[in-house]
């Protein structure tokens, strides 16, 4: 594979320092945070999808960010594996949410267990799509995982 290298700057990024970011436990629709913010008064902090289960939530000023980040921390505590204030030097590895579709699984195979573990292969494993003791069709089945791999996804393995 060919390797490229990119010069870049962190200009105009002022704003993450008034920024938390949120590692949520599942797959959420930004919708959700903003309505979940609103719910405990905080409904002009700004929220972004921030990629895979990221939100990034950014206050007016880092004053307020301040005399709020333990509300968020107990409010988002049960839904999030970490609430992490911006500091200059922090790594987050990246991940993205993704919908698998598994092809050619053999009818002796099929069952959740199986599915799970082709879904594990990419990552964790959030859920898998419909009943799989009652599917529409054996042609496929899809699994959703979290990743941290960003290359596509097209793998048949080597009989």
């Amino acid at each position: 594979k060919a390797s490229m290298t990119v010069k870049a700057n962190e200009d105009c990024h002022g704003w993450l320092y008034e920024s938390i970011i949120i590692r949520l436990i599942s797959d959420f629709s930004i919708n959700s945070i903003r309505s979940a913010l609103k719910d405990i008064g905080l409904d002009q902090v700004v929220a972004w999808q921030g990629g895979g289960r990221d939100a990034i939530l950014t206050f007016k000023s880092r004053e307020e960010l301040k005399s709020n980040i333990q509300k968020i921390k107990d409010w988002f505590k049960d839904w999030s594996q970490f609430v992490l204030e911006w500091r200059p030097g922090i790594q987050i590895v990246q991940e993205r949410c993704v919908w698998l579709k598994c092809h050619g699984i053999p009818l002796n195979l099929w069952n959740k267990s199986n599915i799970n573990n082709i879904g594990a292969l990419w990552g964790i494993v959030l859920q898998l799509e419909g009943d799989l003791s009652q599917p529409k069709s054996f042609a496929y089945s899809r699994v959703q995982v979290v990743t941290t791999c960003m290359e596509f996804i097209n793998v048949t393995p080597s009989k």
